[in-house]
């Protein structure tokens, strides 16, 4: 991280010309406070209080697991933060990997599938607290300001993403009027960003109504065993972490396929467990969807 300050330090047991105890028992005498996770081939029963009295926080036996890695991200890092910033950094985690999908044009205007759906989940939340806050205008406090600054931030780079750039723009300057504390700016202008954006989401959500009338009217005919077979994959690929993005892969194509309405939407949840780093609860998932198709 910028400026020389880390939130983590994951340090080797045992180093070439100094070992990791000399070195953290350095690094605690100039001063830094965070948190630093031993890496070590001879993890032994009842080693842990041996670490934690010469200034490790925890540590991780090698070969290193990296569920047991993402376990101790989460929980010294992500949990410790404010929840506003782990719910703005789940949100442009969501919408950078969902703009990386596949290319295929869907809704007339070149924006995946689980994009659009993505965004009208989050700009639906914006929008409300957004809305709140605007009404509440007359006492804004510092918290007040912050959460609308969050929220004005993350529509920015949500519209941009689908390829609304003028009303992302204006999203930008909600997000300035926030953080310079430019209440006028914010009166003049959240009431007519909110109106555009109800427009937006309307128009996303007419077409996603449109498409799965079109499915019901069709029958929703599809390849049972065909999309059971991809869904034993997605659970295969998350055993396995998603490394190759194989997952990511399968459910981008399902999502633009022609399917029922509640299939949809399972793959949809299989993508958002996906997204938040729930390999397992993505396999188990995936496999409950599978077995459905048999009944």
């Amino acid at each position: 991280r910028g400026g020389g300050v880390y939130d983590i330090i994951f340090m080797d047991h045992m180093m070439p010309v100094m070992d990791g105890f000399e070195a953290t028992k350095i690094i605690r005498g100039m001063g830094y406070g965070g948190y630093i996770v031993a890496l070590t081939a001879n993890a032994l029963i009842g080693q842990a209080d041996w670490f934690m009295s010469n200034g490790f926080d925890g540590f991780i036996s090698k070969p290193v697991d990296v569920k047991y890695l993402d376990s101790y991200l989460k929980r010294l890092i992500m949990e410790k933060q404010p929840q506003s910033v782990i719910e703005e950094a789940r949100l442009a985690a969501r919408l950078r990997k969902e703009a990386r999908k596949n290319e295929a044009a869907v809704n007339g205007g070149g924006v995946p599938a689980l994009l659009a759906e993505v965004f009208q989940k989050d700009a639906n939340h914006s929008k409300a607290v957004l809305r709140e806050l605007y009404d509440k205008r007359g006492s804004m406090s510092q918290a007040y300001l912050q959460l609308y600054t969050i929220n004005a931030h993350a529509m920015k780079g949500a519209l941009a993403n689908i390829k609304e750039d003028t009303l992302s723009d204006l999203a930008g300057e909600l997000e300035k009027a926030g953080r310079e504390g430019d209440l006028s700016a914010m009166y003049e202008k959240t009431q007519g960003f909110l109106n555009h954006l109800d427009k937006v989401i309307a128009r996303f959500a007419k077409k996603e109504s449109e498409a799965a009338a079109s499915a019901a009217a069709g029958g929703a005919v599809f390849d049972k065993a065909a999309i059971r077979e991809k869904l034993i994959e997605v659970g295969k690929a998350c055993e396995g972490y998603n490394k190759s993005g194989q997952a990511t892969k399968i459910l981008a194509d399902l999502a633009n396929s022609d399917l029922p309405p509640a299939l949809k939407e399972a793959v949809s949840g299989i993508s958002e467990c996906l997204l938040r780093g729930d390999f397992d609860e993505a396999a188990e998932l995936a496999a409950k969807t599978a077995a459905g198709l048999d009944e």
